[in-house]
């Protein structure tokens, strides 16, 4: 079917709650998916000393995953189009589950290397196949709650990675920690596959709630109505570019505070690793309820009849401005204060992706390119996975000093902000007929040469 264009105002609400069970379980994955990817910087401090890793080669074990990760999302989103989010997602837990475990074997940095590589790639699968199965099942003026509910799973899987993976390395030792985290992988596949199905191959989705979701504008696969647009053609438009440098900058902050944030409550604010595995919960975990109201709010104010673009982009522009406070951390005198200004940062990031992330959603010009537009945009993310740990690692250097760091993270915030604002444009689906319009009139849909 065509993409809708219907207002929530006339819609009442279904008495079905299907789409919801749907979107918990894709938030489910996330947080063991980030459970296992937040484990190395938790064990890192007693890897680095087992396997004698300097503050370099620490850096390039935290990016490893990213290299992967970040070239496989390209590629990944549009796998989740092709073969559906049951079949992606299944795959990337299976994957990812079993390569943490191996994570247990590493003996040396070129080991370790290898095996992060491996697991950046497995989970490349994951957030594309969420964006296809939010798009597929919600109605645009839910899809940015919808989009923060699944995304929590990382805030959510980095904090509860803490105290769990301390627990264990402390009981048994950091290898087991990567054996058991990783079983957890494998048991959410056999969930997944199980439960989930499109909406009308559910079996337990009544007519109102599809009616309610198809409606209401989710991005169905239809290909009757659908107009042919490349994969390449993607990168035709500014909005798209717009999506990968501010997603960017968004990670840039993010990737933080599940891979350096750890060493910097030890070696620069003096934190015990027992305190660590308390303190170091706070940032995700009021994170998630910065990403929870950013989702509430967009999604309100669409519902009050604010267009897409301007609500989309007043919650974008206060959380990416949020973020940036982690640089204010130089400069405040005592731990407690750099621990106020972490939560606020993180607060600010998820407040921000609630929405930034349903930006695949709103501007994919079909359903079939829902999960590829997220694999840009969560592709030219991740590039900030490799180069943020190898560049704080080199800022730190051997002195464990963050100041340069976190002043560099702060600007991203700024960055992040003007890309999402400026560059993005106008937030609508993309057509063919908007980029020769838009091209010709030299206006902000498409570059132009």
């Amino acid at each position: 079917m065509p993409y809708q264009q219907h207002t929530a105002k006339k819609m009442a609400r279904p008495t079905g709650n299907v789409r919801w069970m749907v979107v918990g379980l894709c938030f489910l994955g996330m947080v063991i998916n980030y459970i296992d990817r937040a484990n190395l910087g938790v064990a890192l401090p007693g890897m680095a000393h087992d396997l004698s890793l300097t503050p370099f080669e620490q850096g390039l074990a935290l990016s490893a995953f990213f290299y992967a990760y970040a070239a496989f999302q390209f590629f990944g989103g549009g796998l989740a189009d092709k073969f559906g989010p049951r079949a992606m997602y299944t795959f990337s837990s299976l994957w990812w589950g079993a390569l943490t475990a191996a994570t247990a074997f590493a003996s040396s940095m070129l080991s370790l290397f290898g095996v992060r590589f491996l697991l950046g790639a497995g989970e490349a699968g994951a957030y594309p196949s969420c964006a296809t199965a939010v798009g597929r099942w919600f109605p645009k003026h839910e899809r940015a709650l919808a989009t923060a509910i699944y995304d929590n799973g990382s805030r959510v899987g980095g904090a509860l990675s803490l105290p769990l993976v301390i627990l264990i390395v402390e009981t048994m030792g950091w290898r087991e920690s990567f054996i058991i985290t990783g079983i957890l992988g494998l048991l959410f596949a056999v969930l997944w596959i199980k439960f989930y199905r499109d909406p009308r191959l559910h079996p337990t989705l009544n007519a109102e709630e599809l009616t309610y979701i198809e409606q209401g504008g989710a991005r169905p696969i239809d290909p009757a109505t659908e107009e042919k647009i490349s994969w390449l053609s993607l990168f035709k438009f500014r909005a798209v570019w717009g999506l990968m440098l501010g997603s960017f900058s968004l990670n840039f902050i993010a990737y933080f505070f599940i891979t350096w944030m750890p060493s910097y409550l030890i070696n620069e604010l003096h934190f015990s690793l027992v305190k660590v595995g308390f303190v170091g919960m706070l940032p995700p975990l009021t994170a998630v309820f910065g990403g929870l109201f950013g989702g509430w709010l967009g999604d309100h104010l669409v519902r009050r009849g604010v267009s897409l673009s301007v609500a989309r982009k007043i919650v974008i522009c206060i959380g990416m401005l949020a973020g940036s406070s982690i640089a204010l951390a130089v400069f405040v005198p005592s731990g407690a204060w750099a621990m106020a200004l972490l939560c606020l940062s993180y607060s600010g990031i998820a407040f921000c992706a609630s929405n930034s992330g349903s930006l695949c959603l709103d501007i994919a010009p079909t359903g079939r390119h829902v999960a590829a537009i997220m694999g840009i945009q969560n592709g030219s993310a991740n590039l900030a996975g490799i180069i943020m740990p190898v560049v704080v690692g080199l800022l730190v250097g051997n002195e464990n000093n963050f100041s340069h760091a976190l002043m560099l993270i702060g600007v991203f915030g700024f960055i992040g902000a003007f890309s999402f604002i400026v560059i993005v444009g106008k937030i609508a689906p993309l057509t063919r007929a908007k980029r020769v319009k838009v091209a010709d009139a030299g206006a902000n849909n498409e570059i132009t040469h």
